[in-house]
């Protein structure tokens, strides 16, 4: 399914009801929104997209493509390569060390395709079509995130593969074929690893073999299935490794639907190939499987499918601070009134992450009803402009539409941010600051909402956006984002900090429910639901069981074929750990598991010193409020996206209220229950709307209470 203007291979069918697709259409929005020098270039990729195919999105598992050295492309359970001989398929065999879980890979089966190059052709949601140009015997390969199977259409010169050493090739009827010359529409070829192939013609065709080199006489245009064998395949996988080897993907779909207490994400692969693999959190426990694969990730179990939905918890957010007690902002009040507020440093990162920090302190303020919260408002809303807006060519802090890419630029770019790198880390902390202003009534919320619409259509949402392409940072079958832009590494895509990816869904929900925009706050609660649910599986660990070897719950940056107890920046495990939490806002409290939150302390203490401790300390909060307490009052620093006055208001309603109770759920999910160590139920919600708005909260199918907030307000009621 091609999702953009120049595709056209087949028509989009129009979403069911109550169901959210990507880019069904797309939106207009102002991407000249600069207030002077509206032209300026902005830096980008020193490489430009291919032509004719529009905006092309990065950051996905496959974007290496758009570079002029496409890397492997981990499509889930497959991994693809590009060789001098042509395009090797293997599959996953994990091993891991003490920092690391990475996959090795089972012997290749190489479409024989000499002196070709791999060159983006069309794409769906999670698949891609790949032109191997460059010779005559050329085709076209279809690789899709979740199949088994990749698909190859034949170019001139029939099909030829080089095996693995060794193989051995059976027809389908089991009889192992050593004649150098058969007709067969189907073979099976094992290697000495225990890995397998089925390879499935459109019909009977002249094979010839000669040692590791095999060849079938295809005409041009035909397509051929090469589907990888599972481990422990049931009986009925021969027949299914047919089905699907005979119906290539032509589309793939995502949709998203959000009910009380979770989101449904579908995830449909179009052409019925019949048999597909889900990651581990797209599993429960009466998942039938035929077989599985091994990934860095876990086991992967495969079904007999075309369609497959699963559920990311959504008990309940609190978009804002919710009430605290006197003595809580009595607290609060003397950090804010200690606290220097450094200035806003230029740079793409550090820039918004500074902004961030003062949003979250105008929010306690507001909150505790603060004299000091109008110039703090100003503040905030000058050095928002200031980072939005060019004013002179002296400027040193500003952002613009990048026309080569179809993107979003904040200047000057920090950790490769001009090749697309970490936009949703870096623009969140921007559309948070929006959020505060546009519910403090400030005007410049309305003045900059051009701007912040750019950065909207930028880090993508299910609606797509002129200009812009049709998603970039979310991937759609693994469900979660990825921060490279460009993917230059064999290891595929990387993301660090899952916790900064969560942030940006969470304010991009906040800043369209504070600006009425429905659609779009729906759009990004459902992202927000379905981040925070992965990053708990595979970055947290809270879920997944880590392969023999690991020695840690956390990992620090999750790729498409690796796991890492790392960062980009730092050795110190409180690192590793750290950027799975910052930054802290009343919407990290997705974060609610007590055992892991102590595993977590306990590991990133190691070896770190008091690096980052505020961190931890807040983290443990959720098991422990007291022991974080103590912890924060011993932190000779605090990590400059926190402060002092959060770490009051974060553990003063942990402390009161107990640990997040996620068999409540709000609805709208604008709340959250919590239980205290005496049984004693709160619940908190948060208005962050212009209107009055009814919270219901039920467990258990039975309803506790109705909280009725007012506009941008928050209430809290004790059971």
């Amino acid at each position: 399914m091609c999702l953009i203007g120049a595709c056209t291979k087949t028509s989009r069918p129009a979403p069911e009801v109550g169901w959210m697709t990507m880019c069904q259409q797309r939106t207009p929005v102002d991407r000249q929104a600069v207030s002077a020098d509206a032209h300026q270039p902005v830096p980008h990729a020193a490489f430009g997209p291919p032509a004719g195919l529009g905006a092309l999105p990065t950051n996905q598992w496959w974007s290496s493509l758009l570079s002029p050295h496409p890397e492997a492309l981990w499509a889930q359970p497959l991994t693809v390569t590009w060789t001098a001989e042509g395009m090797a398929l293997t599959v996953p065999r994990p091993r891991a060390v003490s920092k690391t879980i990475f996959a090795g890979q089972t012997a290749p089966l190489v479409v024989m395709l000499p002196g070709a190059a791999p060159k983006l052709s069309s794409y769906g949601d999670f698949h891609v079509v790949v032109a191997m140009k460059g010779t005559s015997s050329a085709g076209e390969v279809t690789v899709a995130q979740g199949s088994p199977t990749t698909w190859v259409k034949v170019g001139g010169g029939g099909l030829s593969l080089q095996l693995p050493d060794r193989a051995t090739i059976t027809s389908s009827k089991g009889k192992t074929i050593t004649a150098a010359r058969w007709t067969e529409d189907e073979v099976r070829v094992a290697a000495p690893d225990g890995s397998g192939w089925t390879v499935v013609l459109p019909k009977k065709a002249a094979w010839n073999r000669d040692g590791i080199r095999l060849r079938a006489e295809v005409a041009a245009g035909d397509t051929v299935g090469l589907v990888a064998r599972p481990n422990e395949a049931t009986s009925t996988w021969n027949a299914l490794a047919r089905i699907a080897g005979r119906h290539p993907v032509t589309g793939t779909l995502a949709a998203w639907r959000r009910q009380p207490g979770s989101v449904t994400q579908r995830l449909t692969w179009v052409g019925e190939p019949g048999v597909v693999a889900l990651l581990p959190h797209q599993t429960t426990d009466k998942t039938k499987s035929v077989g599985t694969f091994a990934s860095p990730r876990g086991d992967m179990p495969v079904v007999a499918a075309s369609r497959v939905e699963w559920d990311a918890p959504l008990p309940g957010v609190l978009f804002g601070v919710p009430q605290l007690s006197d003595e809580v902002n009595s607290a609060i009040a003397m950090d804010l009134a200690a606290d220097k507020q450094p200035p806003v440093p230029a740079g793409a990162y550090f820039g918004p992450k500074a902004i961030g920090r003062l949003a979250t302190q105008v929010d306690l303020a507001r909150a505790a009803d603060l004299a000091t919260s109008p110039p703090m408002i100003d503040k905030l809303g000058k050095e928002l402009e200031n980072i939005l807006t060019r004013s002179t060519t002296g400027d040193d802090r500003w952002a613009g539409y990048d026309e080569q890419w179809g993107g979003f630029m904040t200047m000057p770019p920090q950790f490769g941010s001009e090749n697309y790198n970490d936009h949703n880390f870096q623009n969140g902390y921007l559309l948070q600051a929006a959020a505060t202003l546009a519910e403090a009534g400030d005007p410049r919320a309305d003045q900059l909402k051009p701007m912040l619409d750019l950065i909207v259509a930028d880090i993508g949402v299910l609606e797509c956006h002129s200009g812009f392409p049709p998603f970039r940072v979310m991937n759609a079958y693994e469900g979660h984002s990825y921060a490279s832009g460009f993917a230059p590494f064999i290891d595929g895509n990387n993301q660090e900090s899952s916790s900064e990816a969560v942030h940006a869904w969470w304010s991009m929900a906040r800043w369209a429910l504070a600006t009425g925009q429905t659609a779009l706050a729906d759009q990004a609660i459902a992202l927000f639901a379905t981040e925070a649910h992965t990053a708990r599986w595979y970055w947290l660990g809270e879920k997944s069981k880590r392969q023999a070897g690991y020695d840690h719950q956390t990992a620090g940056i999750v790729w498409g074929g690796k796991i890492d107890f790392a960062t980009w920046f730092d050795a110190r495990p409180v690192s590793a750990v750290g950027i799975q939490l910052l930054p802290f806002t009343f919407g990290s409290l997705y974060r609610s598991n007590p055992d892991a939150a102590i595993k977590r302390f306990a590991e990133g203490s190691k070896d770190s010193g008091d690096h980052w401790s505020d961190l931890l300390g807040l983290d443990l909060a959720i098991a422990d409020p007291d022991t974080a307490a103590e912890v924060l009052a011993k932190a000779s620093a605090i990590e400059e996206g926190n402060s002092r006055a959060f770490a009051n208001a974060w553990i003063g309603l942990l402390k009161r209220a107990g640990r997040p109770d996620n068999s409540i759920i709000s609805y709208p999910p604008y709340g959250v229950g919590f239980r205290s160590s005496d049984g004693r139920t709160t619940l908190a919600a948060v208005n962050p709307t212009s209107i009055e708005t009814s919270v219901v909260f039920r467990q258990n199918d039975r309803i506790l209470t109705t909280l009725v907030v007012p506009p941008r307000s928050s209430l809290t009621k004790r059971l």
